[in-house]
């Protein structure tokens, strides 16, 4: 690896920006994926692409079940922040009215960690409204 010393600030900013989008853009793929392979001939399982790939089917699962909620909401012209975790994106996604949820975050400027806050708490206050005297 290059010594990073000598980088300039901007090569030096892409590299950060590279490597800040990477985690969600290989989760984002990953769901893509999994969703394309409901299109193939014989449906290869989720379970047998995941020992392929060294990626639990669990995890592929959520990937694939985000992945479908965060295309229908593109498809109804709900722009997410670009900047947010994919913790968040999942976060959001998990919501029984996520639709909601997204056009609420997108109204109010939150950063990932805000976000996640306030699903946490939500979240509570139904735990709370259900328990048993």
């Amino acid at each position: 690896m290059q010594d990073l010393s000598e980088l300039s600030y901007q090569e030096i900013i892409t590299l950060g920006s590279d490597i800040a989008h990477s985690k969600k853009i290989f989760q984002r793929a990953l769901g893509k994926l999994t969703i394309a392979l409901e299109t193939l001939p014989g449906h290869p399982q989720i379970n047998d692409f995941g020992k392929e790939i060294g990626i639990s089917a669990r995890s592929l699962s959520a990937y694939k079940s985000n992945e479908k909620r965060l295309q229908e909401m593109e498809n109804q012209g709900i722009e997410l922040p670009a900047d947010l975790s994919y913790g968040c994106l999942a976060a959001i996604c998990s919501q029984e009215d996520y639709i909601n949820v997204a056009k609420q975050v997108i109204g109010h400027g939150l950063s990932s960690a805000e976000i996640i806050f306030f699903l946490r708490g939500e979240k509570d206050k139904q735990k709370e409204k259900t328990k048993c005297p």
